[in-house]
């Protein structure tokens, strides 16, 4: 949004565009008298109108307003400025003295002999009485800036004013003809071009600080400054012009009702003319300026602007969104002091004591506190105040912003609950995990104990001379014990991968071997089954570091679930392979198969896929501990499948140069201990 207390910048550097054209107004007419061989060469009225002691005036003159812009508060140049202005002083007080004693100082003769050329209209040395009045008047006007303030800005406005005026006169007088106007005084008259020259020096000076005063209000860019700007200049120059027109019309025709027929015509249309062109820059400024105020009042936080420099900051604006929040309609609002409802603030609050550092320093503050409608019910508002600053660098208005939190406090609330509550049932969820990982420790080792007993009474059975019927009915016993036994075994290793770990105490062994027993076990359940069970063992090296009972339980698990999931007449094949630094085995079969899902779901405890037979055996945890099982061996087990029906390969992956975990934590728990 446009700044609309800002002056703009051609009002901003217009001190700099004056002071520059006096010193060239200046340093051209010294030029043309220091250069004596050119000057009887140029109109006499060029040289006799502006003498020596005018030009070397404006010269300083210019620098001074110069340096006054400049603002720099340096030693050197505010010494160098006020040398600059008591030089000008000293100038035109040296002129009105020699002017009001009758003597002829010869100033111009210091710098030129103006009788090598006999011009004839050079009558004096001494500039106009005019002249000396209206650079003395400059140099005070400069001189008084030094003191800062209001009003020593006045009196130098007032002293800028009186130049201003005694150049216009100047300007009149010969645009109207009239003598007395431009030479009031006896002696010497001040030329035209130097009357100008006055002028653009006085309104420099005037624009030295247009942040104040009528300056500020004609600079901004509000509908009062584009006022000021059209309406002031054409005040004077409309009535300047006519009145010279009609002066030249009645020396042209010598009838005085056509000289006033035509300066009230001209009038008339030069005024419609600004006015129109005023009209329609007006509109544009009330366009722009419309839009923030629109922009307000249709926000949807309500807006409060409040007076910052009257007792009680009384409120003189609240939008419709104000009035929707509090209850209160603009006029119940507008004239109260603007803490009027908040009734919910405590005197001592620290709510209370960032609005009042607000108020202070004008820097934006949030605070949230309960506030009161007009009904006298409560609610949660969140007030952000910021000051709003003036072109004096005081804070004339301060807005503040008013929201209805209420909504956004139940939800927050409620967030918290929830979360609270969650936090409590995670609690409790892992209090359930850690008493089903006890209970399942306890009951498995309850549970293995008359299994083992069983097991052994089982043998002994096995070993009475018995009937035949005796003998299948121990060796039923002995199979359905056994099953029992590995399915409370897996429970085991499935609590004890839950509560830290299963133990892997490793040892150098050939894997071979292990691979040989596994499939020489599963050989002759494949074969009851139609299943060819083949293994193939590359060239190479197989030594590696491992827990010899445990990666048995891996190959099994892997043989199980290929042979269960392989139909009859199918193959299932163990691959051992030595790739780089791993020893691979792979074990694949050409049975059902697993889609995507089955895939992601392999590894996962209690999952079990569905077979040809729809018939499900085991608790699903076999490849679960397998899978557990590589992991503590430093290793990876992978499955494969390119789809239902097109088998599945299981890739277990053994690193041959790492010492498995358990047997690194079990060797560091030796080193601590």
């Amino acid at each position: 949004m446009r700044d609309t207390t800002r002056p703009s910048a051609s009002v901003r550097y217009l001190p700099l565009v004056t002071a520059s054209f006096a010193i060239l107004v200046g340093a051209a007419v010294l030029s043309v008298w220091l250069q004596q061989e050119y000057a009887g060469q140029l109109s006499p009225g060029w040289l006799t109108g502006m003498g020596a002691d005018t030009a070397a005036g404006f010269v300083l003159g210019g620098t001074g307003l110069f340096l006054a812009w400049l603002r720099i508060r340096h030693v050197v140049l505010s010494a160098a400025r006020v040398a600059v202005e008591l030089t000008i002083l000293a100038l035109a007080v040296v002129s009105l003295l020699a002017y009001g004693l009758g003597l002829d100082l010869g100033l111009d003769s210091l710098l030129i002999v103006p009788d090598r050329y006999a011009l004839p209209s050079y009558r004096s040395d001494n500039m106009p009485l005019s002249t000396a009045i209206a650079l003395g008047l400059c140099a005070a006007a400069l001189l008084i800036e030094h003191f800062g303030g209001e009003t020593a800005r006045a009196a130098s406005r007032a002293c800028a004013a009186f130049v201003g005026i005694i150049g216009l006169l100047t300007l009149v007088g010969y645009l109207y003809g009239e003598p007395t106007l431009y030479r009031p005084f006896e002696g010497p008259a001040m030329a035209a071009h130097t009357a100008a020259t006055f002028i653009a020096l006085a309104a420099g000076m005037v624009a030295l600080h247009p942040e104040f005063g009528l300056t500020a209000l004609a600079a901004r860019a509000t509908v009062l400054g584009a006022h000021l700007r059209w309406l002031f200049p054409a005040a004077i120059l409309i009535p300047l012009l006519m009145g010279g027109i009609a002066v030249q019309a009645y020396e042209a025709f010598g009838i005085p009702r056509l000289a006033i027929a035509i300066t009230a015509a001209g009038t008339t249309i030069s005024i419609a003319v600004v006015l129109g062109l005023a009209a329609l820059s007006l509109r544009r400024m009330e366009n722009r300026l419309e839009l923030p105020s629109r922009a307000l009042a249709g926000a949807g936080q309500g807006v409060l602007i409040a007076d910052g420099r009257s007792s009680g900051y009384p409120i003189r604006y609240v939008n419709s969104s104000f009035t929707e929040i509090s209850g209160y309609a603009s006029a119940d609002a507008i004239g109260r002091p603007y803490d009027f409802f908040f009734g919910g603030i405590a005197a001592d609050s620290q709510e209370l004591d960032k609005v009042a550092e607000s108020l202070r320093d004008g820097r934006q503050r949030t605070v949230i506190f309960q506030a009161h409608r007009k009904d006298r019910t409560v609610f949660s508002c969140r007030l952000s105040i910021s000051g709003v600053f003036g072109s004096d660098e005081r804070m004339d208005h301060f807005v503040a912003l008013i929201e209805d939190v209420t909504g956004e406090q139940l939800a927050a609330k409620a967030r918290l609950e929830l979360l609270a509550e969650a936090a409590q049932a995670r609690k409790e969820a892992e209090a359930a995990n850690r008493a089903r990982d006890t209970f399942l420790a306890s009951v498995t080792h309850d549970l293995r104990s008359p299994l083992n007993a069983c097991l052994m009474w089982a043998d002994v059975l096995a070993l009475s001379p018995l009937s035949e019927s005796s003998t299948k009915a121990v060796d039923t016993i002995k199979r359905n014990l056994k099953l029992q036994a590995r399915l409370v075994n897996d429970l085991i290793d499935t609590a004890r991968m839950s509560s830290g770990g299963i133990d892997i105490h490793t040892e150098i062994l050939d894997l071979t071997a292990l691979v040989d027993e596994s499939v020489d076990t599963w050989r002759l359940i494949a074969q009851s089954k139609g299943i060819e069970l083949t293994r193939h063992v590359e060239p190479g090296s197989y030594e590696v570091n491992v827990d010899a009972e445990r990666m048995t339980q891996v190959l099994n698990g892997l043989l199980e679930n290929a042979c269960n999931f392989t139909l009859e007449g199918g193959h299932v094949d163990v691959h051992v392979s030595d790739e780089d630094e791993f020893v691979v085995i792979r074990v694949t079969d050409d049975g059902v198969g697993m889609d995507g899902n089955a895939l992601h779901m392999s590894f996962t405890p209690f999952w079990r896929g569905e077979k040809s037979d729809n018939v499900r055996t085991g608790l699903g945890l076999g490849l679960t501990i397998a899978e557990h099982l590589m992991r503590r061996h430093h290793g990876t087990l992978v499955a494969a499948s390119r789809g239902p029906g097109k088998g599945s390969t299981f890739t277990a992956r053994l690193p041959r140069s790492v010492m498995a975990g358990g047997a690194a934590e079990a060797r560091a728990r030796a080193t601590n201990e």
